[in-house]
């Protein structure tokens, strides 16, 4: 009996820091979602042009670029719980005051201090989440990335309703970051706790750069989500600008990539023990290039929302992947592999878009895509091409 209750409680705490950390990345989802379907509506309420939009989500970029390896540090040196529970917050108050700007001045503004809690929030879920696969001894990556997918759907789905309600001035995102605050909270607050790091004074995690051992999967994921980061920006305006489809196809692009996302992720685990890492993101690689080809030369924009499908199938696994392979880097802090892996996905994330924009600025944004294409076939080589561990390639 005194042996099976503290078995029973230990099951009953993990059981619920599943649930804490699912949730705390279905929320930054959420967030991310809702921002991204407000994009069109900022676009017409501000008169943004492509230029002025790319500058815009080039200075959050480059905010979140430099923040987050002090991110790393700062989880490292006081415990991912006590981190994240400012963090993740923040960034959804932050998002909320971008959504709803007033002015070309205050839309700057706040896009910068979303860059400043956007992908610090990330590397603090992400680091949650790899205290709770080393404690679990079991790959769970995968699934809470699904639940950051299902939130996206979520929120770009309710973003699209409040917009089509007449809200899309930041009214409905209040609403939506009234529910989704109380739920940042307890999800950080019952997640595992993170015991801050206890170096050798000498050993203090220091800003450095990237170990050799992680650089590139730096760069196939900064590829990656430099693709993921362009179809959440442009999807919509590529559907409705270039393939003249209806507003409800438009917001559907990414509504079809979320929810293929979700699936794929929440599926991965298994597929990533069959397969590998290795033949898992070269399929990955090609598949991206595959739908971005659909994106491109379809001749009905339903069938260009369905290439963005086809994207995401390709490109659902590599976070998870390669954030779970720099966590296991012998002799780098967990958190510190995981702000490597998050500063280069934030480096493409949203300096990626921004780069979209300029494309589209002087050709138009068909020809960005097809560019797209070129970059997710030279991950699809990359990963074919690199020696990997003979533990990373099986397992």
């Amino acid at each position: 009996m005194s042996a099976t209750a503290p078995a029973g409680g230990e099951r009953a705490r993990m059981r619920r820091a599943r649930t804490a950390v699912s949730l705390a990345f279905a929320v930054f989802g959420a967030q991310v979602g809702l921002w991204f379907a407000h994009i069109p509506a900022a676009v017409e309420r501000l008169a943004l042009d492509p230029a002025q939009l790319s500058l815009r989500l080039l200075l959050m970029g480059a905010i979140g670029f430099l923040a987050q390896p002090l991110a790393g540090i700062a989880i490292a040196r006081y415990g991912s719980r006590r981190a994240t529970l400012v963090l993740l917050p923040a960034f959804v108050i932050a998002t909320t005051l971008l959504i709803g700007a007033a002015t070309p001045a205050a839309f700057f503004a706040f896009a910068a201090l979303t860059g400043l809690f956007a992908m610090p929030a990330n590397v603090g879920n992400n680091t949650l989440a790899t205290e709770f696969e080393r404690r679990h001894g079991r790959a769970a990556m995968s699934w809470f990335h699904g639940c950051f997918s299902v939130g996206g759907l979520l929120g770009s789905l309710a973003g699209g309703q409040l917009i089509q309600a007449g809200y899309g001035d930041g009214r409905g995102a209040l609403v939506a970051a009234a529910l989704l605050l109380p739920a940042a909270l307890w999800s950080v607050a019952n997640a595992l706790p993170g015991a801050p790091a206890a170096p050798a004074p000498r050993a203090r995690p220091r800003l450095t750069l990237p170990a050799p051992a992680i650089l590139g999967l730096c760069a196939l994921v900064f590829c990656s989500t430099l693709i993921e980061g362009s179809v959440g920006d442009w999807s919509a305006l590529y559907l409705a600008t270039v393939k003249h489809a209806d507003p409800a196809l438009a917001a559907g692009g990414y509504t079809l990539f979320s929810l293929a996302m979700a699936a794929m992720r929440f599926a991965g685990g298994p597929i990533v023990e069959r397969l590998g890492p290795r033949r898992l993101l070269a399929a990955g690689g090609a598949l991206m290039a595959a739908g971005l080809a659909i994106v491109v030369l379809a001749p009905w924009p339903w069938l260009s929302a369905g290439g963005f499908l086809v994207v995401a199938l390709g490109a659902s696994n590599f976070v998870p992947i390669l954030t779970s392979l720099a966590a296991r880097t012998p002799g780098i802090a967990p958190s510190l592999g995981v702000a490597a892996i998050g500063s280069c996905m934030t480096l493409g994330l949203f300096a990626g878009p921004p780069a979209i924009g300029f494309i589209a600025q002087r050709w138009n944004l068909g020809v960005a895509f097809a560019a797209l294409a070129g970059v997710a076939a030279l991950v699809a080589l990359a990963v074919a091409l690199r020696r990997w561990p003979p533990a990373a390639a099986a397992d």
